[in-house]
């Protein structure tokens, strides 16, 4: 197995369980509460609002800019 398919499948398996844990949150099974909720009461807040825009503003500076 190469690299490049080690990330791809790494890449699958966290959102399998990303989605799995999401449809889970939804059925009501525990604690678990949807992806939803949890951003919508932390963008309550100004320091949540601004640390995900600088978050958003990295991401695309660093790996979508063509440098």
């Amino acid at each position: 197995m190469t690299w490049h398919a080690a990330t791809v499948a790494t890449y699958v398996v966290i959102g399998c369980a990303a989605l799995l844990l999401e449809l889970l949150g939804r059925l009501g099974v525990g604690t678990l509460v949807p992806l939803g909720a949890v951003v919508r009461r932390g963008l309550r807040h100004r320091s949540t609002q601004l640390g995900l825009l600088f978050a958003w503003w990295w991401l695309g500076w660093h790996f979508l800019s063509d440098r």
